[in-house]
């Protein structure tokens, strides 16, 4: 039971990250200076 319950948490973060990330793909394709932002808050 605490092995099902570990690979369901497991799927549900994956598929929200992946939902997440297409939410930030659509602003970043939208808005293109956030892309340019959050490029330069990760190489800072």
């Amino acid at each position: 039971m605490l092995f099902y319950k570990k690979q369901f948490s497991q799927q549900l973060s994956e598929v929200f990250l992946k939902n997440l990330m297409g939410i930030f793909l659509e602003n970043w394709l939208k808005f293109p200076f956030l892309l340019e932002k959050t490029i330069g808050l990760f190489t800072r």
